[in-house]
């Protein structure tokens, strides 16, 4: 969309080989390149940010994935993306005019679990998902149970499948999001556990992974493991 660049003003078309136009997704919103996403197909669009006045808001821009049943949101806060591309691994490339500089969100879910010193003692990384989509973490000690969703965590405790949706909203309401929370605007979220927490587990070994939650699709990570010190 030109000038006056309103927000909902641009769509999405698809051209056949004889010529005929489909609209295939309106609503949105300055598009500034679209690409398919190889692991399904879908088209995926760039925004350049939001128009207020005579000028783009910084940090405005988003990509979007056109599903099945309307839009989801794959990244935002991006500061003036003008391009982008898929990797043959998936990976996706955002360029960015303000910044100069390319922005990379890798494909898939993935986790990883360093350990450190002092307070922080432990680091989760979750990364590879959609920006805010529901993300839930099972971890345990129990090397039976394993950490996958009816498992269990820290100490133990189980958690059944049914109970994601409880773990995730007293995750949310905590600081540390030791149970769950929303990715951020890049797909990821950094957790840090206390030194308080971790020393009592010392010499045993933690297995981790991530489940995110997106519309119709549930997609787990890697399994991570550490050993506390």
């Amino acid at each position: 969309t030109g000038s006056p660049c309103l927000s909902g003003a641009a769509s999405l078309f698809h051209v056949d080989l004889a010529g005929t136009v489909t609209t295939v997704q309106s609503g949105l919103t300055t598009l500034a390149d679209v690409a398919v996403d190889p692991a399904d197909g879908r088209p995926v669009v760039l925004s350049f940010g939001q128009f207020a006045g005579n000028v783009f808001l910084p940090n405005t821009g988003t990509v979007t994935k056109i599903t099945a049943t309307g839009t989801h949101t794959v990244a935002s806060g991006l500061s003036h993306p003008t391009g982008m591309g898929y990797t043959s691994n998936g990976d996706l490339y955002v360029h960015s005019s303000s910044e100069g500089g390319l922005s990379r969100f890798t494909s898939g879910l993935s986790m990883s679990l360093t350990q450190g010193t002092g307070w922080l003692a432990l680091d989760i990384q979750v990364s590879g998902g959609v920006s805010n989509d529901p993300y839930f973490l099972f971890h345990s000690f129990d090397s039976l149970n394993g950490a996958f969703p009816g498992g269990g965590w820290l100490g133990g405790l189980h958690i059944s499948v049914e109970s994601a949706l409880a773990q995730y909203t007293l995750g949310s309401t905590q600081t540390l999001k030791i149970f769950g929370g929303l990715l951020g605007p890049a797909g990821g979220v950094g957790v840090q556990v206390p030194g308080y927490i971790m020393q009592q587990f010392s010499g045993l070994e933690l297995s981790a992974m991530a489940l995110s939650v997106t519309p119709g699709v549930v997609v787990f990570s890697n399994i991570a493991t550490v050993t506390v010190q």
